[in-house]
């Protein structure tokens, strides 16, 4: 494939920066890095507000109703914590699947879309994950984040005004009006933001539909509306995605057993919490743990 000498120069500096597989902070806020030399199966994880840089390799994410297959230059933009599928579809040694990302601040974003004309979507379904063709001026801004990992003197002066571009630049983009939408206080897409942080937080507890709308400030059809309009997912499916994906780290990072995990976030049957995870996973949970810890314990 024919790529521009800017993402050329991303690529080799990030095979310098993650000589081996996995994800890594590389000392800049927010910014992590990725490298997988294998395609591998489907695995869920827990996305968080981010926009996200493919450099090498092809990658497939779903999240909510978007289905997103990603090739060099493409962007995947999260505008809030979102549960999600993904897989590596191309990728060897020789040529790695890599990726950049930032995790985006709602208050940059907010800021900057009181100020900047942002893409108009009106009309079109909302939702908190799109994709996106990064332009020149995106991958350039990504590439002189990188390279200040060779200017440490300077990045604690340079990488704040290049994040604060790139939040700019991500809100001009075809993303532009959903970011700005979910960031700004007062929409409805930000009190789903809301409801879902807060279930992020108590995932554990037993789910009050109610009290939850009312916390922030819907009724309870207004907030199942918006909710899924903007995830896909009813209140309760997402905070059970939460659960499972929690007790999935609980048993193969905190060695639990599946008993022990299931509890642990919120479940009172053990029988459900196997019938939920095998709806998620595939495998129950014991089984699949097992697999996961001949892998290695990796995380998604």
């Amino acid at each position: 494939m024919d790529i521009s000498p800017a993402l050329r120069e991303l690529r080799e500096r990030l095979l310098r920066c993650l000589p081996e597989d996995g994800m890594k902070d590389i000392g800049l806020p927010g910014v992590s890095a990725g490298r997988r030399s294998f395609v591998n199966e489907p695995e869920r994880c827990l996305y968080g507000p981010v926009i996200a840089l493919l450099v090498g390799g092809r990658k497939r994410s779903v999240a909510g109703s978007e289905e997103c297959d990603c090739g060099p230059g493409d962007c995947l933009v999260m505008g809030m914590d979102m549960p999600a599928l993904f897989y590596v579809s191309e990728a060897s040694p020789e040529e790695p699947c890599l990726g950049v990302a930032l995790r985006l601040d709602a208050r940059m974003l907010a800021e900057l879309a009181d100020n900047v004309d942002v893409f108009s979507s009106h009309g079109k379904e909302r939702r908190a994950v799109s994709m996106i063709h990064a332009d020149e001026a995106m991958i350039d801004a990504f590439l002189r984040m990188i390279r200040l990992l060779e200017f440490p003197q300077g990045a604690p002066f340079l990488a704040p005004l290049i994040i604060r571009e790139i939040h700019y630049r991500a809100l001009l983009s075809s993303a532009g009006w959903q970011l700005a939408q979910l960031c700004s206080e007062g929409s409805s897409s930000r009190q789903v933001v809301k409801a879902a942080a807060w279930l992020r937080e108590n995932f554990r507890r037993p789910m009050n539909v109610e009290a939850l709308a009312r916390s922030v400030g819907m009724g309870v059809s207004t907030l199942h509306h918006h909710f899924r309009s903007v995830t896909a997912m009813s209140p309760l499916q997402y905070q059970k995605r939460l659960r499972l994906l929690e007790a999935r780290r609980l048993m193969l990072v905190e060695n639990c057993d599946a008993v022990s995990a299931g509890l642990a976030v919120g479940y009172e049957s053990a029988s459900q919490f196997s019938r939920d995870y095998r709806r998620l996973f595939g495998l129950p949970p014991g089984r699949d743990a097992a697999r996961g810890r001949q892998r290695g314990g990796q995380m998604s």
